[in-house]
């Protein structure tokens, strides 16, 4: 996750993480990432499947343009 966050110049691009309500450890590595200015981290406490994850993802972007 480290390796995409370092393609991007600060300020330059926005990552925006939902985790779906993973149970299998997914989100382990969100906390080394969190404090990232670039990273807004956005977990689903149960399953809402993948239109409730762009639906979060697309509320949460505050850049121009979006990418998902």
């Amino acid at each position: 996750m480290k390796d995409v966050l370092d393609v991007n110049n600060p300020g330059e691009a926005e990552h925006v993480i939902v985790d779906d309500g993973s149970t299998d450890g997914t989100p382990e590595p969100y906390s080394a990432i969190e404090s990232d200015t670039q990273v807004s981290v956005h977990l689903h406490a149960t399953n809402q499947g993948k239109g409730a994850a762009i639906r979060t993802a697309a509320r949460a972007a505050t850049g121009n343009y979006l990418i998902m």
